[in-house]
């Protein structure tokens, strides 16, 4: 019963002091013979210890003790282990599948078979796979999670039934976010030819369930102390973006919210570097071709 209770830790060996332990522990024995075996893998590490080993001044006094030394060979080890995990989805939202990636790689020497690698959010088994996989051969195993919330959900990637344990988990947390609004900026409609696809790729992100709402203003209609109001503002198509706005839309960068920029071929190229140079966002040089003209560059 005390040997089925023996547990392999993985510590340093310290092969000198503990094969003095046991030697003192023989002598103290009642049998007048006794046996040490000595199990293992045989490297010089740690046999080299045993070379200067003293049993004593006066060996007379001291009882036989055998030493058998068991030598384990090199075996090959299988090891599985989560490499990686990936975000798919561009956009997540509550209510939508979002699909990770999960790769698993055989980082042993040994091929590994009938092994599985399964997903848990918030704390239950969402999907499973079964892996076989060649030593130093990887795969990606798609899994799909639907976020019943908003919120932070919680989940990890298990390998089960691979011996070293060490690398066989890896957890992940996917922030789903509550309704964002966007605050779209176009021109004047009497002053502005050009033609923006973005209102209808907004609405249509709008019916599929995006956590997506959006107010459409002109430069004229939008009221600077509202931006708080808004977790986005989209400058769509803009000639030139007023100076007065200048300052506050970097503050409200550095507030933690966002600014997206899509230029006019019609805009002014000095007011937008001033603009882009707030950002440390580059700038326009070099325009090719004759600037606000439809005038072609080059026919294909």
């Amino acid at each position: 019963n005390m040997v089925g209770e023996i547990e392999a830790q993985n510590t340093g060996h310290y092969t000198k002091e503990q094969f003095r332990v046991a030697y003192q522990q023989l002598q103290d024995a009642p049998q007048s013979q006794s046996i040490m075996y000595v199990i293992s893998d045989g490297q010089q590490s740690q046999l080299s210890d045993l070379e200067d080993f003293s049993i004593g001044n006066d060996s007379s006094s001291e009882k036989p003790v055998s030493v058998q030394l068991i030598s384990l060979e090199q075996g090959n080890q299988q090891n599985l282990a989560v490499s990686s995990i990936s975000l798919k989805n561009q956009m997540i939202s509550q209510g939508i599948p979002v699909t990770l990636g999960v790769e698993v790689e055989n980082v042993g020497d040994a091929a590994a078979a009938n092994q599985f690698v399964s997903l848990e959010v918030e704390g239950d088994l969402s999907g499973q796979y079964e892996v076989s996989l060649q030593p130093g051969e990887s795969k990606e195993f798609l899994f799909q999670v639907v976020p019943e919330k908003v919120g932070n959900v919680s989940g990890r990637i298990i390998i089960e039934g691979d011996e070293i344990d060490y690398d066989n988990r890896r957890y992940f947390v996917l922030r789903i976010p509550k309704t964002r609004s966007v605050l779209l900026v176009n021109n004047e409609e009497e002053e502005s030819a050009f033609t923006s696809y973005l209102r209808p790729a907004l609405q249509a992100a709008r019916q599929t369930n995006a956590q997506l709402s959006f107010d459409e203003r002109s430069v004229s209609e939008v009221d600077e102390a509202s931006w708080s109001n808004y977790d986005a503002i989209v400058l769509d198509g803009l000639d030139k973006i007023p100076d007065y706005w200048q300052q506050d839309l970097q503050r409200y960068v550095q507030d933690g919210n966002g600014v997206l920029f899509f230029p006019s071929e019609q805009g002014e190229v000095q007011n937008y570097n001033q603009f882009l140079s707030l950002f440390n966002a580059g700038e326009f040089t070099n325009v090719v071709g004759e600037y606000g003209s439809f005038k072609p560059v080059v026919q294909m």
